[in-house]
């Protein structure tokens, strides 16, 4: 009983766990992340060369995406400040104005992104009403602006349409205009199993140099991005030798490493269940086994007294099901209790979730049946003469 309790609690656990893990890999980060090379640039710093100003970094990079694209291959480039997964994040604040007659401003504070216009294409953003930036945003008198779907359900949500808002001075100066031109899907910047948070995208323009000195590289490739590593490196020496390049990877790797830890501890518990399982069989399998040597005359007299080979097959299946039976009640309590400590490592899915409850019970009444069919039928084939004789 106490066997198949600590196994129908650990089947639970790895339940939890791998439905959690399987929840992790599909959801949505708001982007596709497939066919696409990473890259943090390391660009020189205008404070340790005087002769070097801020927009010369916005002119390098410039010259790389120019050059990147022009690559057999290569279907987009573009860089941002950061990347999804990385380490920095970009926080603004700004105050954002009422939304109607009567209303209060609102102080925001966004994950500011700062991006060049084909940046968009090249991570594969989910594009939810209106469009990106473009190349024609960077030089523009207005200041384009694009949201994401948690700063409209936080701050846009009186029911106007959100492309097209326009603004004096939120972002820019007292006199420029701030528009709205798209809304885009959440980016999991931190990882799917953290919260969404308010997303803003503003155009790379000359005076964003100094953001761009450790900027990320996204480039969508049509076959395998690390063939392109050896190119980058190449066009990056040509056009800035003082330039350095790091975690030049996949953006799916990077995707991969932030799922590891969840990927382990499903892993693990699995294992443990699995043996959980296998000892449980074992114990039972030994138990009804024995149990059935010793009444072995006992099963002669039932036979003699009209008991069929189903009846006693019946009979030790029932005993050994019982115990089952008991372990799982035990099981099932304790893991009503354990399951809820496991709430902060569950994304997607309830500590109560009901295909893990259903699910593990079955797989221990499956198993137990098994170890208890070989004992069972031993009883059933005692032949009654032989069982008395022996005696």
């Amino acid at each position: 009983m106490a066997e198949a309790a600590l196994a129908v609690v650990l089947l639970i656990g790895a339940g939890l766990l791998a439905r959690s893990f399987g929840e992790l890999l599909r959801a949505d980060g708001g982007y596709n992340p497939e066919h696409v090379l990473t890259a943090q640039l390391f660009l020189p710093d205008a404070g340790e060369n005087p002769e070097r100003s801020p927009s010369r970094n916005i002119e390098t990079v410039d010259a790389l995406l120019a050059r990147l694209r022009a690559l057999p291959g290569v279907t987009a480039a573009g860089v941002a400040n950061m990347a999804p997964l990385g380490s920095s994040t970009a926080i603004r604040g700004f105050t954002l104005p009422a939304a109607g007659p009567g209303g209060e401003p609102a102080m925001i504070q966004a994950t500011a992104w700062i991006v060049t216009p084909d940046y968009g294409r090249a991570i594969g953003l989910h594009i939810r009403s209106g469009r990106f930036l473009e190349a024609g945003d960077v030089t523009a008198g207005t200041q384009a602006l694009v949201v994401n779907e948690e700063l409209v359900r936080l701050y846009l949500n009186d029911g106007r349409p959100v492309v097209g808002r326009r603004w004096t001075g939120v972002l820019g100066t007292a006199e420029q205009v701030t528009e709205i031109v798209g809304v885009v899907a959440n980016v999991f910047k931190d990882g799917a199993d953290r919260p969404p948070q308010p997303e803003i995208y503003l155009p790379a323009r000359r005076t964003n140099g100094e953001a761009f000195r450790q900027p990320y590289l996204l480039v969508r490739t049509e076959g395998d991005p690390l063939a392109l590593a050896p190119d980058l490196r190449r066009l990056l020496r040509e056009i800035e030798p003082h330039a350095a390049l790091d975690n030049v990877d996949r953006l799916t790797g990077r995707l991969s490493k932030t799922v590891a830890q969840p990927r382990f501890a499903a892993l693990v518990t699995s294992v443990f269940a699995a043996l959980a399982l296998l000892l449980a069989a074992t114990g039972l399998y030994g138990v009804l086994t024995y149990s059935v040597s010793q009444r072995r005359r006992e099963m002669g007299i039932r036979g003699a007294l009209g008991a069929t080979r189903a009846g006693l097959l019946g009979l030790v299946l029932r005993e050994g099901l019982a115990l089952t039976a008991a372990g799982l009640a035990i099981g099932l309590g304790a893991a009503l209790g354990v399951t809820r400590l496991m709430a902060s490592l569950l994304f997607g899915v309830t500590p109560l979730d009901a295909v893990s409850f259903a699910a593990a019970p079955l797989a221990m009444l499956g198993v137990a049946a098994a170890a208890c069919l070989i004992p069972a039928y031993r009883a059933a084939a005692v032949e009654p003469a032989e069982a008395l004789r022996s005696e």
